[in-house]
């Protein structure tokens, strides 16, 4: 969610700049899409270059050539927690115990 295109119809003669969201949060004066829109539903996952069809509920299909991917907060590279669990045993008495460790890796963006 809340990723931002640019995007411009395949003539040029219209250029858009139109962020994903919820339904709750669209509002097109703002540039704020629904991912349930017609126009959400072909943005939704397309590549910078690609070329999507939208089909509004009247009208002829619009064809937006995607320009830019100017923000895409979940390829954002991150840390992420990972926690191993390790069961070792004890001299004394010989029961298992549990460690739990928690490390720290980057997500590929």
């Amino acid at each position: 969610m809340n990723t931002t295109v640019q995007c411009t119809t395949v003539d040029g003669a219209h250029a858009h700049t139109w962020t994903l969201v919820y339904p709750d949060e669209a509002d097109y004066l703002r540039g704020r899409l629904s991912v349930l829109s017609p126009a959400g539903i072909a943005l939704f996952g397309a590549r910078r270059g690609q070329t999507v069809v939208c089909r509004p509920p009247r009208g002829v299909p619009i064809r937006y050539v995607i320009r830019e991917i100017l923000l895409q907060p979940e390829n954002r590279r991150r840390a992420c927690p990972v926690s191993q669990i390790q069961i070792s045993r004890l001299k004394t008495d010989g029961g298992p115990i549990c460690v739990v460790r928690t490390r720290y890796f980057f997500a590929r963006g």
